[in-house]
């Protein structure tokens, strides 16, 4: 039900019968396993952020990446208007002496010193612009990671011939006469 993407299963059934009594069943199934690409899901996901976790069939992925990524969009496009806007304010203030862009400006104070709020909201909107962008290509990266594992782990083999025991035993020491008590870890590979 979920595997019709990686998986062909065809099978050929015939049945002949020779005598009344007898029932003679001829049964060969063919089974071939596509392989899963990690690479194809890295460049997938590399080229359109979340088609590698499509390809890999995790599509409650997709929230997570579209949600992060448009979010520090929107704070990387909105920081950069403000700092763009106090930026703007700073060149025509000591450039032109002009203070009538002083006013359109959001959260400016002309009781306070102009000269030190231009300076300060102009440095905090670039600082939290860059911070963003930096977040944003981690998410990005973050993307292309997440789908290059996933797309390794889906042809991993988790049966019961894959084991781990944890289990206490005595150990004997070296320079100990006395055994100790200590944890015995055991893999089996059958």
């Amino acid at each position: 039900m979920f595997l019709p993407f990686f998986l062909n299963v065809e099978a050929q059934d015939s049945i002949s019968f020779q005598s009344k009594d007898t029932l003679r069943t001829d049964i060969s199934d063919t089974v071939t396993v596509k392989y899963h690409s990690p690479t194809r899901a890295a460049l997938l996901s590399a080229v359109f952020p979340g088609m590698g976790q499509i390809y890999n069939r995790k599509y409650w992925k997709l929230p997570l990446v579209y949600g992060g990524l448009g979010t520090l969009g929107y704070l990387v496009v909105h920081y950069n208007k403000l700092y763009q806007q106090y930026h703007d304010a700073y060149v025509q203030y000591y450039k032109y002496g002009n203070t009538e862009i002083l006013y359109t400006l959001p959260k400016f104070n002309m009781s306070y010193s102009i000269s030190r709020q231009l300076e300060f909201y102009k440095k905090t909107y670039r600082r939290y612009r860059d911070m963003d962008i930096l977040l944003f290509c981690g998410v990005y990266m973050l993307n292309i990671i997440d789908a290059t594992v996933d797309g390794y782990l889906l042809n991993y083999d988790i049966s019961d011939k894959l084991s781990m025991h944890v289990e206490p035993a005595l150990v004997n020491g070296s320079l100990a006469c006395n055994p100790s008590l200590g944890l015995k870890l055991s893999f089996d590979f059958r």
